[in-house]
């Protein structure tokens, strides 16, 4: 028994379950660190459910030699959709909302395959690149965009007051 918990099998899978869990709850640490719907929980969840399917798949195609953990990959992206479809909500200002946290779910999910199918070095670059698009691109576009934002808003308030004048 404790031959198999200390062989190096055991031990990459422990490790691979490990970074998976780390990676997603570090995505999850920067939304939830901005108040959003899916966090530090979710994320490692997500993370590292795709993981173990994804090594679960392998263990069962080394096994058996006939399995095909593509399928089960292919399955972990649909469900995650599913999961990811339940987080975009449309407000009642015909605003989209939830999007970059489905993408980050999503992101989680594709991280958890990787790191499940020995492509742990993948992630490190992924999360480089996540870090990049949620700071610094969000930043730049917050920046960009914010005089088109303030048109929209004065355009909105017209349209508001024109019907206004309308009505009385």
């Amino acid at each position: 028994m404790l031959e198999a918990i200390f062989s190096s099998e055991y031990f990459l899978i422990s490790l691979k379950i490990l970074l998976a869990t780390l990676f997603g709850a570090a995505i999850g640490y920067d939304r939830e660190k901005y108040g959003k719907p899916a966090g530090i929980k979710t994320h490692a969840m997500v993370c590292l459910g795709s993981c173990i399917v994804m090594v679960i798949g392998s263990l069962t195609a080394s096994s058996t030699g006939y399995a095909d953990p593509n399928r089960l990959a292919a399955q972990v992206v649909s469900g995650v959709g599913f999961l990811c479809g339940g987080v975009i909500i449309v407000t009642i200002k015909n605003e989209i909302r939830g999007l970059t946290t489905a993408a980050g779910l999503w992101l989680a999910a594709c991280m958890g395959l990787c790191i499940g199918s020995s492509f742990t070095w993948v992630c490190v670059p992924a999360g480089l690149c996540y870090y990049f698009i949620t700071h610094i691109l969000a930043r730049l576009e917050r920046s960009s965009f914010k005089n088109l934002q303030e048109k929209k808003k004065q355009k909105k308030t017209t349209v508001i007051e024109d019907d206004e004048e309308i009505m009385s």
